[in-house]
């Protein structure tokens, strides 16, 4: 049985000890056991992950350890292995950047000073340039502190996108006060304890920080036979909508660093397949990261009949939920992926691409909004459907087979939210999976008509997530043509 943790908070007990930053907040008897982000254990930051709150004499004197002062010399360090992250992580965007490089530049040989006390005023002056960085890159940091601190990216409880209030107004600006200011000046000067600094230096590429109502992931929480027949793949999105199989016969396999070092989950098209619970009805997205091996049939567009029932390579799908209602059903090949819903008397294909996916691991993501649907392939829109006839459609319960076909290939990862993303969201999630299993994504750009007055507006999102470019247009005649210009 794999043995990964199910949860990829860190921690809110830390945030106990970080009442500088924010007011502090009650720990929860029911949190999950705290954890590092991997990248500190990587670059040994920490030696091992916290202890489990129910070793408690270990736990509290974990706990009490955060209170700790913290010295230059750590402060520094902690930095120092930050950069070499966000390096490693941003590789084809620059690595760390230049602010950061010259921070790092700028400590210098160790020296005695090193063990001086560090205060908050310095910590957030070397923790600025991370987090100017890695919202620059799209990293959603707002969302990130409020996963962090509440458990919920989108609580928005914490309206900041850095660890740290924005200062107030100061002199000669609108809304100065001297007594808040002067306390603020003054609260920098406060000695930093080691759980300030570890929540400042806590982002983690490699966590979604948009929580989903089902997140199955190869590696973790798989139970399995002698022979890696899976009979349990966990939901680690701790609301225990967990894929299961009892039947011998269709059990998947399990398989060991497969795309980017790894685990998938191997399914035959015709005897593996897990069921899991329909976690939304209505508006949902589901990501998949996954590997076709065979081709499918392409079906025309439609809202009505049953093309669906032969020729399709189900990677999700789901019975018909009876009465006005639909299941929805994803069909991938080499040569396409397919949208479908499942009604009493229906099986149509409501979003059709059919272009070259390969036999290659593609990032699948299927948008169902107000009864209409958007697919997107490699973080590039590929097809919007058509609108459901449905009163509403259910997501799918099934993975890896159908009556109607099953799928042949490998999966890696699959989440379901129980609602449609924003762009900027979306974003997120294609690019937390695509540097994991390292894919290449297609930027996604969308350009404006132009307007007289108006902009001219250009907007990408890719793996740096959403950018706009914009131009304010004029109106101008030459030789009797009416077009536009830059204006001036």
């Amino acid at each position: 049985m794999c043995t990964l943790p199910i949860s990829a908070r860190l921690m809110r007990c830390v945030i106990l000890t970080g009442a500088i930053f924010y007011p502090a907040i009650a720990l929860a008897a029911d949190l999950p056991a705290p954890t590092y982000p991997q990248w500190w254990l990587d670059h040994s930051l920490s030696g091992a992950q916290p202890p489990a709150p129910s070793n408690t004499t270990a736990f509290n004197a974990w706990v009490a350890q955060n209170y700790s002062p913290v010295n230059l010399g750590q402060l520094k360090n902690f930095a120092a292995q930050a950069q070499a992250y966000l390096d490693s992580q941003l590789a084809p965007f620059g690595g760390a950047g230049t602010d950061i490089n010259n921070l790092i530049n700028s400590f210098g040989a160790t020296s005695s000073v090193n063990y001086a006390p560090a205060n908050l005023g310095q910590l957030k002056n070397v923790a600025k340039p991370f987090y100017d960085r890695l919202i620059a890159v799209g990293f959603d940091t707002k969302s990130n502190l409020n996963f962090l601190m509440y458990g919920n990216a989108s609580a928005g409880n914490w309206t900041f996108n850095s660890p740290w209030p924005d200062p107030p107004p100061g002199p000669g600006e609108t809304g100065y006060d001297s007594g808040n200011y002067t306390a603020w000046v003054q609260l920098n000067y406060a000695p930093v304890n080691l759980g300030q600094l570890k929540l400042a230096f806590s982002f983690d590429f490699e966590r979604v920080v948009l929580a989903p109502s089902l997140w199955l992931d190869a590696g973790v929480g798989i139970t399995m036979n002698g022979s890696n027949r899976i009979s349990l793949w966990a939901d680690t999105s701790g609301l225990s909508n967990n894929a299961t199989q009892a039947t011998d016969a269709a059990k998947p396999l399990w398989v060991d660093n497969v795309i980017n070092g790894h685990p998938i989950v191997r399914l035959d098209g015709v005897n593996g397949t897990l069921a899991i619970p329909s976690v939304a009805t209505g508006n949902f997205t589901i990501f998949l990261v996954a590997k076709a091996t065979t081709t499918h049939e392409i079906d025309s567009e439609s809202t009505t009949g049953s093309d669906g029932a032969s020729g399709q390579k189900y990677i999700l799908a789901g019975p018909s939920p009876g009465g006005a209602n639909a299941s929805a059903a994803l069909s991938l090949g080499t040569n396409g992926v397919s949208y479908y819903e499942r009604s009493a008397s229906a099986l149509p294909p409501l979003a059709v691409y059919n272009g070259t996916v390969g036999n290659t691991t593609a990032l699948i993501c299927l948008s169902n909004q107000a009864q209409s649907s958007t697919l997107y392939l490699n973080g590039q829109l590929v097809r919007v459907g058509l609108t459901s006839t449905a009163n509403a459609t259910l997501a799918p319960t099934e993975i890896g087979l159908d009556t109607a076909g099953g799928f042949a290939g490998d999966i890696a990862e699959l989440l379901i939210y129980n609602r449609a993303l924003t762009i900027q969201e979306r974003a997120n999630v294609e690019t937390y999976l695509s540097r994991k299993y390292a894919l290449n994504l297609t930027p996604q750009i969308t350009i404006s008509a132009p307007v007289n007055g108006a902009n001219f507006a250009a907007s990408r999102v890719d793996v740096n997530g959403a950018v706009t470019h914009t131009l304010p247009l004029q109106s101008v005649t030459v030789n009797g043509i009416a077009g536009y210009e830059p204006a001036r």
